[in-house]
């Protein structure tokens, strides 16, 4: 008994080295890049609002690395090495949604090999022209045209326009000091 004390610490010792050779892999060296774009026009969107799905097929992970586009309209992930599916779910952003025959999101297929940028193209529904923003005295004034987009069974009507003013560089409905909407558009 007195010798199986003196050997456990040993044991475990060479139970703890094998398993960290086991589990020990390089880290993720590909970074994955990319942005909404329309006609290479970037596509903005509201800070943390608009997300996507990143599938990556085994290795014990079922569900998707899901994030958001930065306000930018513009993502990134440092990853491994492999196939990746990524996906916009229906309803996400101010643009058309990206779907498949049968109506269900479509997938990008992703063969990452070392580092990539992508573009994914979308319609917007509308795009804002010519924005101008002026600041004094206690008030602020914006002026900006509106080009419609998207046509037929994919146009929107606009429902209102609101103006976010923010201390920071992130002005949407969560973070302002100060808003002013316009509804009824056209």
């Amino acid at each position: 008994m007195h010798t199986l004390f003196k050997l456990l610490p040993l044991l475990l010792l060479g139970v703890l080295v094998f398993s960290c050779e086991l589990d020990n892999y390089d880290e993720p060296d590909a970074m994955l890049t990319g942005r909404l774009v329309y006609q290479g026009e970037p596509i903005r969107v509201e800070f943390d609002r608009v997300g996507y799905e990143l599938y990556q097929e085994g290795f014990g992970k079922v569900g998707p690395l899901g994030s958001a586009f930065t306000p930018q309209g513009e993502f990134s992930h440092l990853l491994f090495d492999g196939e990746y599916k990524m996906i916009i779910p229906t309803g996400q952003g101010p643009f058309v949604p990206i779907v498949n025959a049968t109506g269900n999101p479509d997938t990008t297929l992703i063969d990452l090999r070392g580092s990539e940028d992508l573009e994914i193209e979308v319609t917007p529904y509308w795009m804002i022209r010519n924005p101008r923003l002026s600041a004094g005295e206690g008030s602020v004034s914006a002026s900006f045209g509106l080009e419609q987009i998207a046509s037929g069974e994919d146009a929107r009507e606009i429902e209102f326009i609101t103006l976010y003013v923010s201390k920071t560089a992130f002005a949407n409905s969560q973070n302002n000091v100060a808003t002013t909407t316009v509804g009824g558009w056209r």
